[in-house]
């Protein structure tokens, strides 16, 4: 079997992660499967265990080798629906990685949003299966896709102890916070839907906590204004972007997720191996995947609801952790999205075998 992967580049970010996770993965445990990884844009941050070949955009290529091709985010659904009737006997899936309107009203506006919510459903209207990362995820996409064209796959993460160590002066600098505050752990791409600037907020009644942020983006100058005008500046700590943000994860007391609206939160499936207790926004989506066994849930822009959550994740950490990852790995491991995926792709063989 030959499977394409399309990706709008080979960035560290985690729509991307996940193809290369999953391509990883089959080729681990599946014989007989050869994967060809194609990209947009020059950024070559992370490396596929795979042929990867750069392609133009509005060039067509020949696909007529491949059994299946699997696209992940708007450009790479654009250009199998560009290219559509090129390619009507090949199985074409596409695994959608967030709420569109959601994600996109946050980033630009509301009409920004819907314009290309429509247009992007009309891409994916060609594809034979749309995965999406969760049940309230396929729920918002029910009454645009047929039954049998929609499905959930939960993204999994392959966890590995194993980190690099960071550089000296940062963890200096992190132990020194350590020594005198419980220290309150994100990663992510620093835009508005985060909600980071909540935890910010939240440190004015909070003495005995700092905050250390792993990432960049558009929000990182409104973050450092919103603490210095708070007067909390001392107790935050941004690191700016890093390749692996699993390395700082180690040293966190308490994991962050703060965000409006999410795809799925690989980050807490990387953060349960350490044995972290874990505080997120009570959003449908970590309502669906998580239970307030496994991790402490807070109001979103409820300054008092957020505080009382991480005091709750301190003081019960030894459960929320542990219940944490008893679920990661159950429910969310490496292995269970492989198999999800492979026998999805199996689906090429069985319609060929029908044509037949």
């Amino acid at each position: 079997m030959k499977i394409a992967i399309i990706v709008p580049a080979l960035v560290n970010q985690g729509p991307v992660t996940v193809a290369r996770d999953i391509v990883s993965g089959i080729l681990e445990e599946y014989d007989n499967v050869e994967f060809v990884v194609f990209y947009f844009d020059k950024s070559p941050e992370i490396e596929f265990p795979c042929k990867t070949l750069q392609i133009d955009l509005w060039k067509s290529i020949d696909f007529s080798e491949f059994d299946v091709i699997h696209t992940h985010m708007l450009r790479p659904d654009f250009y199998v629906w560009l290219n559509r009737h090129k390619t009507k006997n090949i199985l074409k899936i596409s695994t959608l990685h967030q709420n569109i309107v959601a994600n996109l009203s946050a980033s630009y506006n509301k009409l920004i949003a819907k314009t290309v919510f429509f247009f992007w459903i009309k891409f994916l209207k060609s594809f034979d299966k749309i995965v999406a990362l969760s049940d309230v995820m396929k729920n918002t996409y029910a009454s645009k896709f047929s039954k049998d064209s929609l499905l959930t796959i939960y993204n999994g993460r392959k966890l590995l102890k194993a980190v690099n160590k960071i550089e000296a002066e940062e963890e200096k600098k992190i132990f020194e916070l350590k020594s005198k505050y419980n220290l309150i752990g994100v990663v992510a791409l620093l835009t508005w839907r985060k909600g980071i600037h909540q935890l910010i907020e939240a440190l004015t009644g909070l003495p005995n906590y700092a905050l250390i942020i792993i990432g960049n983006g558009q929000e990182l100058d409104v973050l450092k204004n919103l603490a210095i005008k708070l007067g909390v500046e001392t107790r935050c700590y941004f690191l700016g972007y890093k390749k692996n943000g699993l390395d700082y994860m180690q040293y966190f007391d308490t994991f962050a997720m703060t965000s409006y609206s999410e795809g799925f939160p690989l980050s807490v499936l990387e953060v349960s191996q350490f044995n972290k207790p874990v505080v997120c926004s009570s959003i449908p989506l970590f309502k669906e995947i998580f239970t307030e066994k496994e991790v402490s849930f807070f109001e979103l822009d409820n300054t008092e609801s957020l505080k009382n959550a991480l005091l709750y994740a301190n003081e019960n950490k030894y459960d929320l952790s542990s219940n944490l990852n008893k679920k990661v790995n159950e429910k969310y491991s490496y292995n269970m999205m492989i198999n999800r995926y492979m026998e999805l792709y199996k689906l090429a063989e069985n319609s060929k075998n029908n044509i037949l």
